[in-house]
């Protein structure tokens, strides 16, 4: 069991994925982490606040990325939104239990909608980078074209490795014909009793729906695992 500890890190790159989401490449040193781990970070303000954020980054002895979408009179994104190159930063960690915890299974289903797609991008990488022949599909939803996450990424993945599939679906697409959730697309591509275990992280309500419709599926309680950004 990792014990988590207080670090000093530092901004060394950014990137803005989306008009309201951004990326940030944080240096630090041997920070180990489990794939699904997130962070915390400490906000300045009058009471000092914490806020975690998802790691979206695969192990390693440099650097964590974490991705977050900037919330209206936030404390934690606004402070986040702020920070400049080189800029250094308190965070606590790593925590969290969303991790993978076989991943001797036949099939791993991650579902994500919007930012919820930060610890599944740790654990590809890390899985696809230690040549795991497991078959991982990727099911992501968001609301436009402009607020995909990582697609590139993604469609590069999925044409390099036979066992990585990356399914998006846009809710709000300037195409109507492709209009539609991550539940429209489980309940397409999920047949019942589907042998896999599935990872689902996003909103509540998100959640609760895909639970709900892998259950009426057939699929074991045991075999689905879920972490709730709200």
């Amino acid at each position: 069991m990792i014990v988590p500890k207080n670090y000093e890190a530092k901004v060394v790159e950014i990137i803005d994925l989306a008009p309201d989401i951004r990326h940030l490449k944080l240096s630090i040193k041997n920070f180990k982490f489990e794939p699904g781990q997130f962070i915390n970070i400490k906000i300045p303000a009058n009471k000092p606040l914490i806020r975690a954020y998802s790691i979206c980054s695969k192990p390693n002895n440099d650097y964590i990325e974490i991705c977050f979408k900037k919330v209206k009179d936030g404390p934690g994104t606004s402070f986040l939104f702020s920070l400049k190159l080189n800029d250094k930063i308190n965070i606590f960690g790593p925590l969290g239990m969303f991790t993978l915890k076989d991943v001797a299974v036949k099939e791993l289903v991650l579902i994500s909608t919007g930012t919820g797609i930060a610890p599944f991008r740790s654990m590809i990488n890390h899985l696809l980078a230690d040549s795991s022949k497991v078959p991982i599909k990727l099911i992501t939803g968001h609301r436009t074209e402009e607020s995909l996450l990582y697609q590139k990424e993604f469609m590069e993945l999925s044409s390099r490795y036979s066992n990585f599939s990356y399914l998006p679906i846009l809710s709000k697409p300037k195409d109507k014909t492709g209009e539609g959730h991550v539940q429209d697309i489980i309940l397409k591509h999920i047949t019942n009793n589907y042998r896999a275990w599935f990872y689902i992280c996003g909103l509540n309500q998100m959640i609760e729906d895909v639970k709900s419709i892998l259950i009426k599926k057939g699929i074991s309680k045991n075999k689905i695992h879920f972490e709730r950004y709200d």
